[in-house]
C-alpha cells in the first residue's frame, strides 16, 4: 500500500510540475502531507482487512484451513462445516484451541453420565449414545463455535477494530494453540472421574456395601456376580412351587399355584439391589420381571373365568363353598379331597365341560403367546450369561 501511494504522489508532482526557473518559488511540502491511499478491493474495506489480520493473528497455526471453512459456511443457511479433529478429539481439540468453556461442557456431560451410571445403572447403549452425540455435535458445530469464540475475543481485546503492536501481541497470546491445556484438561477429566468413583465407593461402604443376597460387594464385578447368584436362587427356589401340567383348565389349583409362584418371583426380583450391577444384567432382570408379571396376569385371567364357571354350578352348595375356600387359598378350608370330589362330580356334566372348553379357547391365544415369551426369555438369559462370562469370568451359568 505504501509503494502504491508513493507512486501515485510522484505522478501528481510530474503532472503539475512548474517550469524549471520557478522551482525555487515552490514552497516545501507540508509535514502533514500524506499520499492518498488506493481504493480498497471490491467487497472489502480497510476495516475488513484489519479485522482479517487480527483474526489471523488470533488463530495462528492452520488459519488458512479455518478461513476456508468459514468462507464455505457463509454460503450455507445453517453455517455448519465438518471438522474431523473436533469429532474424534472433542475435549482435546477444544482445549488445544483454548476454547475452555466448550471443554468444560464436555467434562460436565461426562461427569453427569458417570454419576447416572453409579446411581441408576445407566445402560451401556445410553452412554454410547451420549458419547456419539457429543462427537457429532462438536464435529458439526466446531468450526462455527471456534469463529464465535475468536470474534468474542477480538471484541474484548480490540473493541474499535484497530490495534497497535502491543494489542496484536496480546491477541496472538490469547489465541493460537496450547499443548499444556490439553494435558491440564486430560488430568482434570481423570480427577473428576476418580472423585466420582471415590464418592460412590464411600457411599456404598457406608451403606454396608451389601446386596440382597447378603454378600458384600465392593466392585461392579462383585455386585454383578452377587446379583446373578441371588437371581438364580430365586428362580430355583420358586420353580419347585410350579406344578407340572400348568395350564390345564380342568385343574384350577395348579393355575393358582403357578400364579402365586410367578408373583413371588417378581416380588423377589424387585428386592434385589441393582446399584452398580452391570447394565446387561439389570436390563435383563427388568425384562424378566415384566414378562413373568404379564404371564401371571394372563393365567389369572383364565383362572378367574374357571372359578366363575365352577361357582355358577348349583349342585352341592356347601361343597362349592369349601371348594371356593381352596381356590381362594384359605388355609383353614383347604381340603384337597373336597376339590377332587367336586371336579369328579362335574366330569360327566356336559354343560360344565363345554363351558371349560370355551374358557380354554378364549384364552388359548394369550396362553400360547405367554409360553413363547417365556421360552424366548430363557434364550436371552443364556446370551446374557455368555456376555457376562466374557466380561467378568466364568461365574455366570445359565439355569437350564
Amino acid at each position: 500500500m505504501v509503494g502504491l501511494a508513493t507512486g501515485f504522489g510522484s505522478a501528481r508532482v510530474c503532472i503539475f510540475s512548474p517550469p524549471a526557473d520557478a522551482k525555487a518559488t515552490i514552497p516545501p511540502p507540508s509535514p502533514s502531507f500524506q499520499a492518498i491511499p488506493p481504493p480498497p478491493p471490491p467487497g472489502a474495506s480497510p476495516q475488513t482487512a484489519e479485522h482479517e489480520t487480527l483474526l489471523q493473528a488470533f488463530v495462528g497455526k492452520n488459519y488458512e484451513y479455518y478461513a476456508r471453512k468459514w468462507a464455505a459456511a457463509d454460503q450455507k443457511p445453517n453455517k455448519n462445516t465438518w471438522n474431523w479433529a473436533a469429532f474424534f478429539l472433542s475435549l482435546w481439540w477444544t482445549a488445544y484451541r483454548k476454547m475452555y468453556r466448550y471443554a468444560l461442557v464436555i467434562i460436565g456431560i461426562v461427569a453427569g453420565e458417570t454419576i447416572c451410571e453409579y446411581l441408576f445403572g445407566l445402560p451401556g447403549a445410553v452412554s454410547s449414545g451420549i458419547n456419539i452425540g457429543i462427537a457429532v455435535a462438536y464435529g458439526l458445530q466446531g468450526n462455527r463455535w471456534y469463529k464465535l469464540h475468536a470474534e468474542q475475543k477480538l471484541k474484548e481485546l480490540a473493541p474499535t477494530g484497530a490495534a497497535d503492536e502491543a494489542t496484536r501481541a496480546r491477541i496472538a497470546r490469547a489465541g493460537g494453540t496450547s499443548s499444556g491445556a490439553v494435558v491440564a484438561f486430560t488430568i482434570g477429566l481423570f480427577v473428576v472421574l476418580f472423585a466420582i468413583g471415590f464418592v460412590a465407593a464411600m457411599a456404598q461402604t457406608q451403606r454396608g456395601g451389601g446386596t440382597s443376597s447378603g454378600q458384600t460387594a465392593s466392585s461392579p464385578k462383585d455386585r454383578t456376580i452377587a446379583t446373578w447368584k441371588a437371581y438364580q436362587k430365586i428362580d430355583h427356589d420358586n420353580s419347585s412351587a410350579i406344578p407340572a401340567g400348568t395350564g390345564k383348565v380342568d385343574d384350577p389349583s395348579r393355575l393358582a399355584a403357578t400364579i402365586k409362584a410367578f408373583r413371588d418371583i417378581v416380588f423377589a426380583y424387585s428386592q434385589l439391589d441393582f446399584e452398580g450391577v452391570d447394565p446387561n444384567l439389570t436390563e435383563h432382570l427388568h425384562h424378566r420381571m415384566k414378562t413373568i408379571l404379564r404371564a401371571a396376569d394372563v393365567l389369572e385371567s383364565e383362572y378367574g373365568d374357571i372359578v366363575d364357571v365352577i361357582k355358577s354350578r348349583e349342585g352341592d352348595i356347601e361343597l362349592s363353598r369349601r371348594v371356593g375356600g381352596v381356590l381362594a387359598g384359605d388355609e383353614d378350608r383347604q381340603r384337597g379331597s373336597d376339590l377332587a370330589e367336586w371336579l369328579y362330580r362335574l366330569t360327566n356334566d356336559d354343560d360344565f365341560q363345554n363351558e371349560l372348553t370355551q374358557v380354554r379357547e378364549r384364552h388359548q391365544e394369550e396362553i400360547n403367546g405367554m409360553s413363547q415369551e417365556l421360552s424366548q426369555m430363557d434364550e436371552v438369559e443364556k446370551a446374557v450369561a455368555g456376555v457376562l462370562t466374557r466380561k467378568y469370568g466364568g461365574e455366570f451359568i445359565s439355569s437350564e
